[in-house]
């Protein structure tokens, strides 16, 4: 990745030069800084070594499992009706349970692309880079139309800077599109995101780790909508006020007590199968 690239994923620039603007974004919801996409890669990785699970990893199979557990957060989702930036209306168990399940679709999107041998945090900058382009500002500001009706021009700006849930925010927020984003229609646009996803590999039958057999326009399709169902997380997250890298380390801890390494090693058992009880081993995936 470039130097300016790794810039604008690790500096935080969200001056607009009006002090009420500034007022506002100081505001405005966050998420902690930490962990990274290459962090929760390593994490997932080693968790999964550590139990002999690779195996059970082909890109295929962590495809249907991310596509599992979008449905399972559409689920919860699905009986509350129309739901406010925030979720003031959920309990904190609620909350709770949308953290945990966002989280698993975080951890099985990373673990995708790194089997996959996808540079997510690479590849989410040019789409961002290619979607300013699709959606120029002058023309997109307040409108909720598809690319295809805008011409295909520069925005006219460099991208902010910051990690992807600024950026995003930054991005939505300069085309007034913050009013289409209500938390049920971000999350229709990721199930969406998940389809297409899913398309590219229904017709490829069993695919190796790397995607040796794709094509380089084939791995650039892959990447851009990984890309896309990270962005829709991501906002997704941030609408619903959600902290999701802190949710993460929370669903990691707790993957580890349900998936213990003496009673999970080289089994794919549902975690009812396995006693939730911890092993003794030190665990030092996050450290």
């Amino acid at each position: 990745m470039s130097e300016s690239k790794k810039q604008k994923l690790s500096n935080v620039d969200t001056s607009d030069g009006t002090d009420s603007a500034n007022s506002k974004l100081k505001d405005e919801f966050r998420f902690s800084e930490d962990p990274s996409l290459e962090k929760i890669r390593e994490m997932q990785a080693v968790f999964c070594r550590e139990r002999n699970w690779d195996q059970f990893h082909t890109p295929r199979n962590v495809l249907l499992a991310l596509v599992g557990e979008v449905g399972e957060l559409a689920e919860i989702f699905q009986w509350k009706g129309e739901v406010d930036v925030g979720l003031p209306d959920f309990s904190q168990e609620e909350r709770d349970h949308v953290g945990q399940e966002m989280s698993d679709i975080l951890i099985y999107l990373v673990r995708l692309a790194d089997r996959c041998r996808i540079d997510l945090p690479s590849a989410v900058l040019q789409k961002i880079e290619h979607n300013a382009q699709k959606y120029p500002v002058n023309k997109a500001y307040g409108n909720n139309k598809k690319y295809t009706a805008y011409a295909a021009e520069d925005a006219g700006k460099a991208l902010p800077n910051g990690d992807q849930r600024e950026i995003q925010a930054v991005f939505c927020r300069e085309r007034d599109w913050d009013q289409f984003h209500p938390p049920r229609d971000v999350l229709f646009d990721m199930v969406g995101e998940v389809g297409e996803l899913a398309e590219i590999f229904r017709y490829k039958g069993h695919v190796e780790v790397g995607l040796p057999e794709f094509s380089q326009e084939e791995r650039d399709h892959v990447g851009q909508e990984m890309s896309d169902v990270l962005l829709s997380l991501v906002r997704l997250a941030e609408r619903c006020h959600i902290d999701l890298p802190t949710a993460v380390l929370q669903k990691f801890q707790l993957n580890r007590e349900k998936y213990p390494v003496h009673r999970a090693y080289g089994k794919i058992n549902k975690p009812t199968e396995n006693t939730a009880e911890k092993d003794g081993k030190t665990d030092t995936t996050d450290k």
